[in-house]
């Protein structure tokens, strides 16, 4: 198994957070998302698909508690299949 998928990151603050993002496509900065769809449930956790100006799709899991994000996940799906 890949390393990568159990390696945890803890950012702290909205400012740390958007700096986490915008550095993970400074390779890449024509890259653009649209969101595809959202789903939320009672409990909090949100479901984002997202595909972006290339066709790959991915789909993040947030976990909200009390308005913070409190754990994200991310999978890269690829082409989109449709």
């Amino acid at each position: 198994m890949d390393s990568n998928w159990s390696q945890t990151t803890v950012i702290r603050g909205r400012d740390a957070y958007m700096r986490r993002i915008e550095d993970a496509y400074t390779s890449a900065p024509e890259v653009r998302f649209a969101v595809h769809r959202s789903l939320r449930n009672e409990a909090g956790l949100i479901v984002t698909e997202l595909l972006d100006n290339e066709g790959n799709v991915s789909v993040d899991v947030f976990d909200v508690r009390g308005g913070l994000v409190f754990r994200e996940w991310e999978f890269l799906l690829g082409d989109s299949v449709q």
